[in-house]
């Protein structure tokens, strides 16, 4: 049985761009959106705002390295 106040889960394919993984975030209201296998639907892991983050600082100093 399912509460009222609880939300649906809110999930991606694993092959979608971060950019629709942040649209989904965004749009949905939520901090967690679970990636899922295409083929299976077997869960592979959860993407939050601040993994988010993490990899979009990786990849900026990464850049910043090379010039």
């Amino acid at each position: 049985m399912l509460r009222s106040d609880v939300k649906p889960l809110i999930s991606i394919d694993a092959d979608c761009s971060l950019y629709d993984a942040v649209v989904h975030l965004h749009d949905n209201n939520i901090r967690h959106v679970a990636v899922v296998d295409a083929a299976s639907k077997d869960p592979l892991y959860l993407l939050t705002h601040r993994r988010i983050l993490h990899f979009v600082y990786l990849l900026v100093s990464n850049v910043q390295c090379f010039n």
